[in-house]
């Protein structure tokens, strides 16, 4: 079951028998999706609180 609009609504826009052959991929698509968001937010995070800390080489 896809859970956010985005997902949803690409799901919506298929053909019904397309969406059916296709809801797991969809799935799939959308909990990589979720990851991704998520890696990229804990980079950030990561990076404001290394923000003060400047090397040398």
């Amino acid at each position: 079951m896809l859970k956010t609009a985005f997902w949803q609504r690409a799901a919506q826009a298929l053909p019904p028998a397309a969406r059916g052959r296709h809801a797991k991929h969809l799935e799939r698509a959308e909990r990589v999706d979720s990851l991704v968001g998520a890696t990229v937010a804990l980079w950030r995070r990561i990076e404001r609180s290394l923000g003060g800390i400047h090397t040398h080489s």
